[in-house]
């Protein structure tokens, strides 16, 4: 049974924020990282979520 706070396929996908020097936009987001985990993982979205900011740092 899926629901919340509870274990489950997660995929994530990071984005960073950047400065950027065109003339209508100063700052802009750009992907840069994609992580999925399986079920059998047992991960929540909240576990997904914090390693794969581990992952960034």
């Amino acid at each position: 049974m899926h629901g919340y706070n509870r274990p489950g396929a997660v995929k994530t996908k990071t984005y960073r924020l950047f400065a950027g020097g065109e003339a209508e936009w100063t700052c802009y987001f750009a992907p840069v990282t994609d992580a999925q985990y399986a079920e059998t993982q047992n991960y929540t979205v909240e576990r997904a979520l914090s390693e794969t900011a581990k992952a960034l740092h």
